[in-house]
């Protein structure tokens, strides 16, 4: 989750480091992050609709990379998330048999399409 906000996460920190010390923006920082994670989960279904039917961390992450970059290739993807090439290849396939995502275009030179409507 730190990764997905790390700017934000840094900011807070060094936000919190002046002087005079105080911990406040670093504390709201991180309520905030909670708060979003919380609300990820009742969008996905719960903690069971996450583990049965709603998306992963790794599938959360996949699809945030792809809305900020539609054109990223797979092994981009993979060396972004630190994660094998065949990992992030397996859950692209998850995803679109999901028709959460969809591909336009050849594998070269296309682009990721993300269902507008989750």
């Amino acid at each position: 989750m730190i990764r997905r906000y790390q700017k934000g996460y840094y900011q807070a920190i060094a936000d919190s480091q002046t002087v005079p010390i105080d911990c406040r923006p670093f504390i709201e920082y991180t309520l905030n992050i909670i708060e979003q994670s919380l609300q990820d989960i009742l969008k996905n279904g719960g903690l069971n609709g996450g583990l049965n039917g709603g998306l992963n961390l790794l599938q959360q992450e996949i699809i945030s990379l792809i809305l900020d970059n539609p054109y990223i290739k797979t092994f981009d993807i993979a060396q972004k998330l630190k994660r094998p090439v065949r990992t992030i290849e397996n859950n692209l396939r998850i995803l679109r048999e999901k028709a959460i995502i969809g591909r336009q275009g050849s594998k070269k030179s296309g682009r990721w399409i993300v269902n507008q409507s989750l």
